[in-house]
């Protein structure tokens, strides 16, 4: 009777003691077989997109910005100089080389200058806190103590006063004349984990993790198109921003950043913009949907 139970669950109808097992080749010598490459290629950290395609396809876009309510295009070889320009001064900032300084925040929406910031701070080795604009002020002084952060860099729009924190505009430091071509080789030793990322907050303090960016792989296959134009449409405050703008250097594509707004009809407005100018790829991750337009 135990038997027959045994096989209609798909066990064996034997005593496990008669199993012949000598023919069984063990795991350790069974034959491996190599992956397949990757049809979209190697994924590279961002600052090595952004180097390769400077060098090799300088005039080719990489950031359409509606930011002043006109779209204003930045080329890759555009944006290394003004990134190298911001690294070259954060550098110079006291400080700047302190063993416990790893973290950067910013306070940006999704903006040229948030991008460009993120490079220079990437480009120094360095890790990104990407700041919400309406996290509380006790909520971002506890981030900025428990990760040691000295400079928050801002544009638009400028964080409240946060003891112990430098607030930095790095859009007012000047583009270098003497700019290199674009190599890793004027670059510090590159980090796996880029930036930290933050829950919502709405609870208290925000709980936060480090992030790599090869946390964005997956979505890349999802977008699956070279040279996709790619539109950023949530806060860099998401973690699904940062994995979008990973995913478009990687695909050799461009971010489009429509003009930000609080009201909900101006920023439908806005997105239906650039979906008429011609972005490929938004995420609308409120609803959990991928809208492609080829």
């Amino acid at each position: 009777m135990l038997r027959a139970i045994s096989c209609c669950f798909g066990g064996s109808a034997d005593p496990v003691d008669d199993r012949d097992v000598s023919s069984q080749t063990p795991v350790s010598q069974q034959p491996t077989f190599p992956s397949p490459p990757d049809p979209l290629g190697p994924w590279l950290h961002p600052v090595e997109c952004l180097v390769n395609i400077a060098r090799d396809e300088p005039d080719a876009l990489l950031i359409n910005t509606y930011e002043s309510g006109a779209s204003e295009r930045l080329s890759y070889l555009r944006v290394w100089k003004q990134a190298y320009s911001v690294a070259q001064a954060l550098k110079a900032l006291p400080g700047w080389n302190d063993d416990d300084h790893e973290v950067i925040g910013t306070f940006c929406e999704a903006e040229a200058s948030w991008v460009i910031f993120s490079f220079a701070v990437w480009m120094l080795g360095k890790k990104t806190l990407n700041l919400a604009l309406n996290l509380p002020a006790a909520a971002r002084k506890a981030l900025c103590e428990r990760y040691s952060i000295k400079y928050i860099l801002y544009h638009h729009t400028k964080p409240g006063r946060t003891i112990g924190v430098t607030l930095v505009n790095a859009t007012t430091f000047p583009v270098l004349d003497n700019v290199p071509p674009p190599s890793l080789e004027v670059c510090e030793p590159l980090d796996e984990l880029v930036a930290i990322a933050c829950t919502s907050g709405t609870t208290g303090i925000p709980k936060s993790f480090q992030f790599p960016h090869t946390g964005a792989i997956t979505i890349r296959t999802s977008i699956g198109i070279s040279k996709c134009s790619v539109g950023l449409l949530q806060a860099p405050s998401f973690a699904a921003t940062l994995t979008l703008v990973f995913s478009a250097l990687n695909l050799q594509g461009s971010v489009w950043l429509p003009e930000p707004t609080y009201n909900i009809v101006e920023k439908a407005r806005n997105v239906a913009q650039i979906l008429d100018d011609g972005v490929a790829f938004v995420l609308i991750v409120g609803r959990g949907q991928l809208n492609i337009r080829e």
